[in-house]
């Protein structure tokens, strides 16, 4: 969806110190929600609990990742207005509680419809900005608060009316701003150190299968749930008969087994092996995964998906048009 063409701008005393994107809302708050999947809960790891948002030239790239797996989502958008240096941010995932709250992105998009635009306001100054500038504006009076902020996004950047009041402003500091028709969602900037996650994705992969995401879903999903069930009835025996305090470990979460072979992609739970869906495959392979981060992966993906792996004790790759995850294996004994 192409701005107006005089909408695109860089940087100057009339536009904010920051980038803006304007993208699908659906696609956005899809994406953002398979992305937050992957992010981490453990506050004592900061900078694993965010998204990291980036603005690239015609799509926003969605990172995120807990250090088991790791989920990349393109949205494809188009630029508002550019900064020079401001092109990515790393925001809240989930909402927390308690001493240190802080709101979540995950939450904060959901349901936003229409066009959506995203600004990344920079960390080191504070910018102000009106919502309204010498453009014309053909919304509805009632799009207009008393503020006289156009929460009307089809205009992009602003627009004169009979409610514009000039003496309306927004100031921020560090911060992304997601706006979409009659909804908004401010975040503060985590200040932390992403990691170098482009270093983590494989290079050549032997090992690929092409296969219906839906179709593997649903054999993953029965065996997940299988699984839990599993671990619940061992954990509740081993509890009830007090083996804690003979010394015994408690007993172990069950894994699947991913095996790739012939022209079949089969997931395998204690040592059974069920049908999951055929596929296009190259080379052989049998790789332990975690059930739960294998279905938050293939939930992402609508068709067809290409997994590639390389050899067992190595992470493994699904991969299809605009979202990429990536699963550490699971050492089976």
């Amino acid at each position: 969806m192409a701005p107006k063409k005089d909408v695109l701008q860089t940087a100057t005393a009339d536009v904010p110190e920051g980038t803006a994107m304007v993208a699908s809302g659906e696609a956005l708050a899809s994406a953002i929600g398979w992305v937050g999947k992957a992010a981490s809960k453990d506050e004592t790891r900061r900078a694993l609990t965010g998204i990291r948002i980036e603005a690239q030239v015609d799509h926003l790239l969605l990172v995120s990742t807990d250090s088991y797996r790791l989920h990349v989502a393109t949205v494809p958008a188009a630029a508002l207005w550019r900064a020079e240096g401001v092109d990515g941010a790393l925001v809240q995932a989930h909402t927390t509680k308690g001493y240190a709250a802080r709101p979540g992105i995950v939450p904060g998009v959901k349901g936003i419809k229409g066009e959506a635009t995203v600004e990344i306001f920079d960390t080191s100054t504070t910018h102000e900005r009106s919502w309204c500038e010498t453009r014309d504006c053909n919304h509805r009076e009632d799009d207009h608060p008393k503020r006289g902020r156009c929460t009307s996004v089809s205009h992009n950047v602003a627009c004169k009316c009979k409610a514009y009041n000039p003496s309306s402003w927004v100031t921020s500091r560090g911060s992304v701003l997601v706006t979409s028709a009659g909804k908004s969602c401010r975040l503060p900037i985590l200040e932390a150190d992403f990691p170098n996650w482009r270093q983590l994705l494989p290079g050549e992969t032997p090992v690929t299968a092409t296969f219906d995401a839906p179709s593997l879903l649903g054999v993953a999903l029965t065996l997940r749930d299988a699984a839990k069930e599993q671990y619940r009835a061992a954990n509740a025996e081993y509890k009830k008969a007090g083996y804690g305090k003979r010394g015994r470990p408690e007993p172990q979460k069950a894994w699947l087994i991913l095996e790739v072979a012939g022209p079949l992609v089969r997931l395998a739970l204690n040592g059974r092996a069920i049908t999951g869906a055929r596929a296009k495959t190259t080379g052989k392979i049998s790789v332990g995964l975690n059930p739960a981060y294998l279905c938050d992966a293939l939930a992402g993906f609508a068709g067809e998906v290409t997994l590639g792996a390389t050899t067992n004790l190595k992470p493994v790759m699904l991969s299809s048009e605009g979202r990429q995850a990536l699963l550490m294996p699971v050492r089976i004994t």
